[in-house]
Protein backbone atom coordinates (compact mmCIF):
# COMPACT_ATOMS: atom_id res chain seq x y z
CA UNK A 1 0.00 0.00 0.00
CA UNK A 2 3.05 2.30 -0.25
CA UNK A 3 1.99 4.05 -3.46
CA UNK A 4 -1.74 3.99 -2.88
CA UNK A 5 -3.93 7.05 -3.17
CA UNK A 6 -7.27 6.62 -1.45
CA UNK A 7 -10.39 8.73 -1.35
CA UNK A 8 -11.40 10.26 1.96
CA UNK A 9 -13.98 7.51 2.56
CA UNK A 10 -11.53 4.73 1.69
CA UNK A 11 -8.87 6.30 3.91
CA UNK A 12 -11.30 6.51 6.83
CA UNK A 13 -12.34 2.89 6.28
CA UNK A 14 -8.71 1.68 6.22
CA UNK A 15 -7.86 3.71 9.33
CA UNK A 16 -10.82 2.10 11.12
CA UNK A 17 -9.52 -1.35 10.13
CA UNK A 18 -6.14 -0.34 11.57
CA UNK A 19 -7.80 0.69 14.84
CA UNK A 20 -7.70 4.46 14.35
CA UNK A 21 -11.03 6.21 14.79
CA UNK A 22 -11.24 9.43 12.78
CA UNK A 23 -14.16 10.91 10.89
CA UNK A 24 -14.35 11.69 7.19
CA UNK A 25 -15.23 15.27 8.16
CA UNK A 26 -11.92 15.62 10.02
CA UNK A 27 -9.95 14.12 7.12
CA UNK A 28 -11.61 16.54 4.66
CA UNK A 29 -10.95 19.52 6.94
CA UNK A 30 -7.30 18.56 7.44
CA UNK A 31 -6.86 18.13 3.68
CA UNK A 32 -8.37 21.56 2.97
CA UNK A 33 -6.27 23.19 5.73
CA UNK A 34 -3.09 21.48 4.53
CA UNK A 35 -2.60 19.52 7.76
CA UNK A 36 -2.31 16.37 5.66
CA UNK A 37 -1.03 16.47 2.07
CA UNK A 38 -3.82 15.84 -0.42
CA UNK A 39 -4.46 15.68 -4.14
CA UNK A 40 -7.61 17.36 -5.43
CA UNK A 41 -9.38 16.28 -8.61
CA UNK A 42 -12.68 18.00 -9.20
CA UNK A 43 -14.71 17.40 -6.06
CA UNK A 44 -12.64 14.38 -5.02
CA UNK A 45 -9.83 14.44 -2.48
CA UNK A 46 -7.16 11.75 -2.57
CA UNK A 47 -4.79 10.96 0.28
CA UNK A 48 -1.58 8.94 0.33
CA UNK A 49 -2.32 6.43 3.08
CA UNK A 50 1.23 5.99 4.46
CA UNK A 51 1.54 9.78 4.72
CA UNK A 52 -1.75 10.00 6.62
CA UNK A 53 -0.46 7.37 9.05
CA UNK A 54 2.79 9.30 9.47
CA UNK A 55 0.91 12.50 10.27
CA UNK A 56 -1.31 10.73 12.78
CA UNK A 57 1.53 8.93 14.53
CA UNK A 58 4.41 11.44 14.24
CA UNK A 59 2.64 14.73 13.74
CA UNK A 60 4.45 15.36 10.43
CA UNK A 61 4.30 13.96 6.92
CA UNK A 62 7.90 12.76 6.97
Amino acid sequence: MNNTLLTISDTQRQLALDGIAISTFTLRRWAREGTIPAFFSGNKIFLHYPTVLAVLTNGTAV
